[in-house]
């Protein structure tokens, strides 16, 4: 997960048996997200890092929240994976590749799920 914050979407998708790296530029967010997976008895791969600099090779998917992005940048790094990797993002339009699915959930939150 990009930009993973204090985690809770990383720590989701390992309590489903998922193997997980989240990722973020805040060391302080990182301890959090490793405290919130401790606490659910779950492991994932928290780090801190620029997630524009992070090697995404051999991911199946790449989950996005809403981020502060540099388009330009994330259009690059995106275009770099592996064929069928699927990208899951949520406020963050991929203005150059049509989603293969766009949700709306009832909280009106607008998902979009690509394949590269």
């Amino acid at each position: 997960e990009l930009g993973c914050g204090k985690g809770s979407i990383s720590i989701a998708f390992a309590k489903i048996g998922c193997e997980v790296k989240g990722v973020d530029i805040s060391p302080e967010l990182i301890n959090d997200a490793l405290t919130s997976a401790s606490e659910n008895n779950v492991n994932v791969d928290f780090v801190t890092e620029d997630f524009y600099l992070t090697d995404l090779s051999g991911y199946d998917v790449v989950v996005m929240s809403s981020l502060f992005i540099d388009s330009q940048k994330l259009a690059i790094k995106l275009a770099n994976l592996q064929s069928n990797t699927k990208v899951i993002t949520s406020g963050n339009d991929i203005s150059w590749k049509k989603p293969e699915e766009l949700l709306i959930s009832e909280s009106k939150t607008i998902v979009y799920r690509y394949i590269i």
